[in-house]
Parts: C-alpha cells; sequence; structure tokens
C-alpha cells in the first residue's frame, strides 16, 4: 500500500469510501508514502456520507512519526486547525459551521498561511473559511515535516463520516 498507518487501530476502504474499520473506539490515521516536495502545499478531501460529531482529518505538515503534525479536523458543527505534538492538541483557529455530506474541504498552506477552503457539494467554487498566520513560527518546517495524511475516528461507539476522495499537492509560487 501507497498509505502508512500510523494509529494503533485500522481503517478500511469500504463501498469506495475510506472509513473506520473494526468497533474499538480510536483514531485512524493514515499518511501518504511520500513527502510532498517543498513546504508549500495543499491537503483536501471530500466528506463521503455519515457525517456526524465525530471528526475527520486532513493532516499537513508531519514529519514521518506522524507525532508533529497540522491538523484540520471536520465533523457536523465545525472545522478546527490544530497542531499536534505527541497527541497533544493546540488550537490554531476554528469556525463554528456545518458541512454536509459531498462537501469538500482543503488547506492551502505557503510560508506561514494556512488558509481553509470550502467547496458546498453542488458546487465547483471554493470558498475561504479561514485562514491562520503562523506568526510565532509555532508549525515546524522543512523536509522532516511535508508529510500528509487522512484520519477518521469512533468515540463512544459511534464512527465518524468517511472520505470519498483526497489528494495533496506542492503549490507552485
Amino acid at each position: 500500500s501507497r498509505w502508512v498507518q500510523k494509529s494503533s487501530t485500522p481503517a478500511t476502504i469500504s463501498g469506495g469510501y475510506f472509513t473506520v474499520s473494526g468497533s474499538t473506539d480510536g483514531v485512524r490515521r493514515y499518511l501518504w508514502h511520500q513527502p510532498l516536495a517543498t513546504d508549500d502545499g495543499t491537503v483536501e478531501g471530500k466528506i463521503g456520507t455519515g457525517l456526524n460529531a465525530r471528526f475527520l482529518r486532513l493532516m499537513l505538515k508531519s514529519n514521518a512519526a506522524n507525532t508533529q503534525y497540522v491538523v484540520l479536523t471536520v465533523n457536523n458543527s465545525s472545522v478546527d486547525l490544530d497542531r499536534v505534538t505527541s497527541e497533544s492538541h493546540t488550537a490554531l483557529a476554528s469556525v463554528s459551521l456545518s458541512p454536509a455530506n459531498g462537501d469538500s474541504f482543503r488547506v492551502v498552506f505557503i510560508g506561514t498561511t494556512f488558509q481553509v477552503e470550502r467547496r458546498l457539494a453542488a458546487s465547483s467554487t471554493w470558498n475561504v473559511i479561514f485562514t491562520f498566520v503562523d506568526s510565532t513560527n509555532a508549525v515546524p518546517t522543512g523536509e522532516g515535516y511535508r508529510y500528509v495524511g487522512i484520519g477518521v475516528e469512533r468515540q463512544f461507539f459511534a464512527n465518524s463520516g468517511n472520505w470519498d476522495s483526497w489528494s495533496a499537492f506542492d503549490q507552485e509560487i
């Protein structure tokens, strides 16, 4: 596989969706096997089905061990951008929002700016929902922090929604 599992519990592809596997609570995290070529890029995902209070994740600027990274989390009431260090989350930016199945989200990260965008299921237009500028350079950069990935979770006996599609690419600036 070109995906590298970074969590103790697995995910699976079912019905064409990246989704929770099994009945064990916990986050399922996977990194793409190849890092981006530069520090500037985009990670995006399209919500499949089953969106609820459990979080879907898009990871960026991760180290290979997936112990330090930035994560966009999406559920049925919010979109959050956090910096994660050894499973400890530090909030960078957040917005209350009610996404729907079929909506797409992406993080465009160039330099110290992280722009979070949403595309409604029935639209071809991306709209900025918030921008975060890392003015203190808290987010690590460089060759060791260019991995990107995806995640889903199961908590309190409920699975998160699932991802229909995912992509990541370098930004040309």
